[in-house]
């Protein structure tokens, strides 16, 4: 199916128009444009990643001093902390069985400071890490 945007000169508005006489204002699209967004944010809380990795989301960094000082974007550095979001069911040993996951969902970890994959899903960042390469979790 071809869309394409056309100006309607009867409503004076930009319209994306199918081959049917079917056609959709900038308010459908923006509603379509939102449910697709939440269903983003739903696939993230879906994502289950498979074996020993686990999917985390970094903390903020801070952007002011406790004195007040706003910190400049370049003198942030990477927080190194995480909350678990998901986790796979766990790794395999030489036998094949199951090692289970040390960590779970909602753990806060310390991460290091390279490694790593960055997902990016409605420009939120999301990282997904072998439980290894995850340095420990706090005791909450």
């Amino acid at each position: 199916m071809c869309l394409n945007w056309v100006y309607d000169e009867k409503i004076s508005e930009r319209v994306i128009r199918r081959a049917d006489p079917c056609a959709f204002t900038k308010e459908d699209l923006m509603a379509s444009m939102s449910v697709a967004r939440k269903a983003l944010g739903d696939l993230i809380k879906a994502f289950k990643p498979l074996a020993d990795r686990v999917l985390v989301e970094r903390f903020a960094a801070e952007t002011k001093t406790k004195g007040g000082i706003m910190i400049p974007d370049k003198a942030q550095g990477k927080v190194l902390e995480a909350t678990v979001l998901s986790t796979g069911p766990g790794g395999r040993d030489s036998k094949g069985n199951l090692i289970p996951m040390t960590v779970r969902a909602g753990d806060h970890v310390l991460l290091p400071e390279y490694g790593g994959t960055k997902v990016v899903v409605d420009e939120k960042e999301y990282h997904i890490f072998r439980e290894a390469d995850i340095l420990g979790k706090f005791d909450q």
